[in-house]
């Protein structure tokens, strides 16, 4: 999974020095029970100022979303970000 900030038309502030970034995913719809690694790209509309590979896991169990009694079935749904926000701390 990548994010990248220049495909939610956002900037990044930028400070000199060390500092934090806040990353919230809202409604992150994973169906598949799999291990997923994340990549962070930031910049702005152009050359990528941090990269960061396998910045962190994010482990999916799948269940019964919806009560059903079955488990969504992966070859039928998308990965679809809705609220994706990227804030300098």
């Amino acid at each position: 999974i990548g994010l990248n900030n220049k495909h939610l038309g956002t900037t990044v502030k930028i400070n000199k020095g060390e500092g934090n970034a806040l990353i919230t995913i809202e409604d992150f719809p994973l169906f598949a029970s799999e291990e997923y690694w994340v990549n962070l790209y930031l910049g702005d509309q152009g050359p990528n100022y941090e990269i960061l590979e396998n910045a962190l896991k994010v482990k999916v169990i799948g269940e019964d979303v919806f009560g059903s009694g079955r488990k969504l079935d992966t070859a039928w749904n998308r990965i679809i970000h809705r609220n994706i926000k990227i804030e300098t701390l």
